[in-house]
């Protein structure tokens, strides 16, 4: 398979950004999106490891020497350090996103015309799917460089968007200020545990949250609310371990084929969580194999 050349895009959450995602979807180059605002050495460090062709700020494009393509199909390498503090890139190709996209919109029932808030960091997945859930439902994201309760309230207020994808923390922070999040039609939480709490604490406000569950070689949340997305199948193998598998899962780890093998196993990406499987068909996440006894 021939490749294409990879693109550190180092740039804020903007319309930039978002021209780059919306080409990579259509064949153009990858992207490796890096915040920033991360230190110099650490985004170097990731440079160094994933290997891109060029680097694109907002000053311009550099390109490198050392850089080594990704598959015709991979579309995004989303940096990670996973469980271990060892930088790895996910492999995502154009097909993994897209489709994901493609069902969390069934899934939450959006309509024509809805469009997404931003608020999540753009170099993790989270932020990133919010883009091109955007790019499938053919609406404009309504783009936030950076979170702040004020930033999201003026969204609130202005009735700008009808769907937000959140996390725990700015979740309890925003309905600590009084934001009226139940002007969202949904509003997905992922990316750490939520809480019985603060999910009744949501709900009591009329705020229709959605937990989800997934991870960077997931493309993301593929269990909402305790149930896997269509075309998803979870299984829990006899060590407790989450097992996945589905047309949105991750190529592999870029350039370590040793960890790939590890972790994608006859087509079932082996999660580092354990969990149970109710009668239902319903996941409940346990918690990481390592911290549950």
């Amino acid at each position: 398979m021939a490749g294409r050349p990879l693109h550190a895009a180092v740039l804020p959450t903007g319309p930039e950004l978002l021209s780059l995602v919306r080409a990579a979807l259509d064949g153009g180059p990858a992207i490796l999106p890096i915040d920033p605002g991360l230190p110099a050495a650490a985004r170097n460090r990731l440079i160094g490891t994933l290997c891109p062709a060029a680097v694109v700020t907002g000053a311009g494009r550099y390109d490198l020497t050392e850089g080594v393509p990704v598959d015709a199909d991979v579309a995004v390498v989303i940096a990670t350090s996973g469980s271990t503090g060892e930088p790895k890139g996910v492999e995502l190709t154009a097909a993994a996103l897209l489709y994901s996209a493609g069902a969390a919109l069934d899934r939450v029932g959006a309509r024509p015309g809805d469009r997404w808030l931003c608020c999540l960091p753009t170099s993790h997945v989270g932020g990133l799917q919010v883009l091109v859930r955007s790019v499938v439902a053919g609406t404009e994201p309504v783009l936030v460089e950076r979170f702040s309760v004020a930033a999201v309230a003026a969204v609130v207020e202005a009735g700008s968007a009808e769907h937000t994808a959140l996390v725990p923390t700015t979740l309890r922070r925003l309905l600590d200020a009084g934001v009226d999040l139940a002007r969202f039609r949904s509003v997905l939480v992922g990316g750490a545990a939520l809480s019985r709490d603060l999910l009744d604490r949501a709900a009591g406000a009329g705020v229709r949250v959605i937990s989800t569950y997934g991870m960077t070689e997931t493309a993301g949340g593929c269990v909402y609310a305790g149930r896997p997305l269509d075309g998803v199948d979870v299984s829990v193998g006899d060590d407790g371990r989450i097992r996945i598998t589905g047309p949105l899962l991750a190529r592999g780890y870029r350039l370590r084929p040793d960890l790939t093998a590890e972790s994608f196993v006859a087509g079932w990406l082996v999660t580092p969580d354990v969990g149970l499987l109710g009668t239902d068909g319903r996941l409940e996440v346990l918690g990481r194999a390592d911290d549950v006894i």
